[in-house]
């Protein structure tokens, strides 16, 4: 009796993980040609509209002829990474020459390094710059010619850019020179190694981009393919004159129904400054994003003549262990589904370098009923009926022994 509880416990778990699957997500893609222990899966853009927004549903199962294997996973987005080492120097000269002023370091120890950040004590200036370095002060190299450094600070703005981003370079002596017709008040600069990882990004094309005025602002409207992560803009604004622009963006990824019709909610997501100073480049937090809004202040002045807006967001892959033949499915598409957890997080460092990326096949629909709805599908049945069947057998085998045990004690009575 016993065993076959057990066979019956086995050969009934696997149909019901299967079956599970198959009724709690609604959406499944084949993967093809596992070969090895470790590969990386990406997500294509098409999936995200089907996708938790924390993608807490993505499961990878394997199926055998005797057992359903769970393969381990770890979600990499990959986003853009920067760290800045500060290089240690100091200042030896401060001095003014014909309406110019320079500005001069000596590094403490030999370091390459890409960017300088200057505070000077004067709230509004627009100046040209120009950066040298030399390794002897008697002969100096050009490195930027008439950088632009801007601070505007009053009612209306208050912004400062006053950063000089150069190609990485390895001299003993920064020299820093500013023509001003007063004196800029340096207050102090800081000294920067700067490294950044660009990391994958998909730049999206749009169903339409719209822009127009309204009051004194320019909106533009931007329709995407699908629902899709966002993390980078770039609006180009074609001028010949200076201008500061506030803007906000805004992000929709579902809609709601109301008494004039279907509605959007917007929420912003970014403020900025759009300005002639620098390339109007953003980074934000990644989203989700159906439609971009994004408003454009003008206040009193004419609108921008803004070109094709880019759009972009971060790359996301699966890094996963395959340990057994199978046949791989990943499964995506439950509303209730939480992060999973694997011991494979905590070696994320043992994971090769560089793995073979696997092909998803084409989507799937298992369920016609929505992922967050309870499922009373097939699992249901065999799960009930498993439990009704050893329900019966262990009726069975206790009334049984009950029949053993007074049998028993009949036979002792007419012995006695």
């Amino acid at each position: 009796m016993n065993k076959f509880l057990w066979l019956l416990l086995l050969i009934g778990s696997p149909i019901i993980t299967e079956a599970q699957a198959d009724n709690e997500y609604a959406y499944r893609r084949p993967l093809s040609e596992v070969k090895d222990v470790w590969h990386k899966i990406s997500i294509p853009n098409e999936m995200f509209s089907q996708l938790n927004g924390d993608l807490s549903d993505l499961r990878i199962l394997g199926r055998t002829s005797a057992d359903t294997l769970e393969v381990p996973y770890i979600l990499k987005k990959l986003e853009g990474q920067s760290r800045k080492l500060m290089v240690d120097f100091k200042l030896i000269n401060q001095v003014k020459k014909e309406g110019v002023y320079f500005y001069t370091f000596k590094l403490n120890e030999g370091r390459s390094l890409n960017r300088i950040e200057l505070d000077f004590g004067q709230e509004n200036f627009d100046w040209k710059v120009q950066l040298a370095g030399s390794y002897d002060q008697q002969e100096w190299f050009e490195i930027l010619a008439d950088y632009r450094i801007l601070s505007l600070h009053n009612d209306a703005a208050d912004f400062k850019f006053s950063r000089l981003n150069f190609p990485e370079s390895e001299f003993t002596y920064y020299r820093v020179a500013i023509k001003s017709a007063t004196d800029p008040l340096f207050q102090k600069a800081r000294l920067w190694q700067a490294k950044f990882d660009p990391g994958t990004y998909r730049k999206y094309s749009f169903l339409t981009q719209e822009v127009e005025t309204e009051g004194k602002k320019t909106v533009i409207r931007l329709n995407l393919a699908g629902e899709l992560p966002v993390s980078k803009l770039e609006i180009p604004v074609h001028s010949e004159y200076d201008y500061y622009r506030k803007f906000v963006v805004m992000c929709a990824s579902d809609s709601f129904k109301t008494a004039k019709g279907w509605r959007w909610n917007f929420r912003p997501v970014y403020n900025g400054v759009l300005t002639s100073v620098r390339k109007n480049e953003f980074d934000f937090e990644s989203v989700r994003a159906k439609k971009v809004k994004i408003h454009i202040e003008n206040e009193d002045n004419a609108p921008l003549s803004v070109g094709q807006v880019s759009l972009e967001g971060p790359a996301y892959i699966l890094l996963a262990r395959f340990i057994e033949e199978a046949d791989y499915f990943l499964y995506y598409g439950n509303k209730k589904a939480l992060f999973p957890r694997y011991d494979i997080h905590r070696f994320s460092a043992n994971i090769p370098k560089e793995v073979i990326a696997l092909n998803l096949g084409e989507e799937e629909k298992l369920t016609s009923q929505p992922p967050d709805e309870k499922s009373n599908g097939l699992s249901d049945y065999w799960l009930w009926g498993v439990m009704v069947l050893i329900i019966l057998l262990l009726g069975g085998f206790t009334l049984s022994m009950l029949k053993e045990k007074q049998a028993t004690e009949a036979d002792g009575n007419s012995f006695n």
